[in-house]
């Protein structure tokens, strides 16, 4: 398929080999960012992000903003 969309050839197993290299270091990321975690954190199954935002243009003091957000978990 690539070969059809570039002017580049590539093998099949040039494809593997990049992606097993990519899979390989994903997977220690992830492994790393894993470690680094506090155990002692509660988890959530449900996490709720809510956010809202309100400019008022005023010709006495400009733009105001006013920003709301709520985070829970359940």
């Amino acid at each position: 398929m690539i070969n059809l969309l570039t002017h580049n050839s590539i093998s099949a197993w040039s494809v593997d080999l990049i992606a097993r290299e990519i899979g390989a270091k994903v997977a220690g990321e992830i492994a790393d960012d894993e470690s680094k975690l506090d155990p002692d954190l509660r988890s959530v199954d449900n996490l709720v992000v809510e956010g809202d935002a309100v400019a008022v243009k005023s010709k006495d003091k400009g733009n105001i903003i006013t920003f709301h957000h709520s985070l829970s978990g359940v």
